[in-house]
């Protein structure tokens, strides 16, 4: 914590203006200290208002009355600051008495050294939950702004009720701090309760009670405002994201637009120009090739699932071209049902429903919980730096690898299908 000696200083001999102050920072040792009897411009009365901002505490000893010490209390408390007032030759200024108020002036140093271990606690940093669940730290400047504001917006001039407020606000919220999580809610019920207290006790001041209820009526209404700022933003924010993912829709629709265009006019192309039919293929890896290039807007084929292709002895090729023309099929239907907001049935229940196109192909959508754990690198590819765990397969046949073959395949952020592997079994507790 750092400390503001504020104390008179011109029209004073040396001891007057350092005795004091020293023999405050012996009793408080601990803390930091601002001490404009240290500077060669003590007289500079700016730096000593620069000084008032940046403390966290004012002990301003009033051993004499002194107009300089009377304006940095002023702007101690217009900031929020706490003060503590040193009256030793109880001079009783009624007027400086005010400006601390509720705080009660101490007649001697050590009792303000007490006082100053006091603040310490309440001044103990915690954060505060904003009313769209984030937290913030707490901040005296931030509460005083806002009560300030409140008095302007209800067109209140009174320049102590405010500074009246808030000490003994913080010192409850502090309180509270320390068994539970402080909410703006809690803020708003202290300043209120506070307000109430001060219009009773002030009863000289007849406007004071209605100040009060004018204020908190106007702090009601601000942050009124500020939820209805927030559900503003939110909805902002809302719409700026769906404009982007509306303008990469598009995006995605014109392409496939494009590609279906170049299809018709590839159709058309064959209606007056008819190509030879083309041969069933003679591997897998012609038959993944095929794929590839007839599916290239919606399935992808890593150079891994190539490459297990070629190592695979398949002996029924054109199976592999039905299965994977298929699965081209659903990643094609999955995507332009995503791209139009239409539901989607679901790669299991698509298989399903095209069950009579391949009896003999069946759809896994999940591996056992061993070939994920103990096999999980031999199911994992890298796709786009990546990585992706495969799961879904289709299966032919069983038995040996001429009888049987797997295609490993997972959908990527932009629902591609992605084939990892298109060949032997890979390796599970059974092999």
């Amino acid at each position: 914590m750092r400390i503001h000696l504020s104390g008179p200083l011109s029209g004073c001999n040396e001891p007057q203006r350092r005795l004091w102050r020293a023999e405050f920072k012996k009793l408080c040792h601990e803390f930091e200290y601002s001490d404009p009897a240290d500077w060669e411009d003590y007289w500079d009365f700016s730096r000593g208002l620069r000084a008032v901002e940046e403390c966290d505490v004012v002990v301003a000893n009033m051993w004499k009355e002194s107009i300089g010490t009377t304006l940095e209390i002023m702007r101690a408390r217009s900031r929020g600051r706490p003060v503590i007032l040193v009256d030793p030759n109880h001079l009783e200024n009624k007027v400086l008495e005010g400006l601390v108020a509720p705080e009660k002036p101490v007649p001697d140093l050590r009792k303000a050294a007490a006082r100053a271990r006091e603040l310490a606690e309440t001044l103990a940093p915690f954060d505060v939950l904003k009313k769209d669940g984030s937290f913030e730290a707490f901040s005296w400047l931030k509460l005083m702004r806002s009560i300030k504001l409140a008095f302007g917006d209800a067109r209140i001039v009174d320049l102590e009720f405010p500074n009246q407020i808030i000490g003994p606000v913080v010192m409850r919220l502090t309180a509270v701090a320390k068994t539970r999580m402080v909410s703006t809610e809690d803020i708003q019920a202290q300043v209120f309760e506070e307000l109430d207290k001060v219009a009773v006790q002030a009863s000289e001041r007849t406007f004071t009670r209605d100040a009060a209820d004018t204020v908190k009526e106007t702090w009601r209404r601000r942050e009124a405002a500020k939820r209805d700022e927030t559900v503003i933003r939110a909805a902002t924010l809302r719409v700026a994201d769906l404009e982007t993912k509306l303008a990469d829709a598009e995006q995605t629709i014109n392409e496939l637009h494009r590609l279906m265009a170049e299809q018709k006019a590839r159709l058309a192309e064959l209606d007056r120009n008819p190509l030879p039919i083309r041969p069933a293929p003679d591997s897998v890896v012609a038959a993944l090739q095929e794929v590839k290039e007839d599916f290239r807007d919606c399935v992808v084929v890593l150079d891994r699932a190539v490459k297990s292709a070629e190592n695979s002895p398949f002996a029924d090729p054109a199976k592999a071209l039905v299965a994977l023309r298929l699965l081209g099929t659903c990643a094609r239907e999955r995507m332009l049902a995503r791209l139009n907001d239409e539901r989607f049935v679901g790669t299991k229940e698509w298989f399903e429903h095209h069950r009579d196109e391949a009896p003999w192909l069946t759809y896994a959508p999940h591996e056992s919980q061993t070939a994920k754990t103990m096999y999980a690198v031999e199911r994992t590819v890298l796709h786009e730096g990546d990585p992706l765990l495969m799961q879904q397969h289709l299966k032919i046949g069983a038995g040996g690898p001429a009888s049987t073959l797997r295609i490993y395949f997972t959908y990527d952020e932009q629902d591609h299908a992605v084939i990892g592997h298109c060949g032997r079994h890979p390796t599970n507790t059974r092999s």
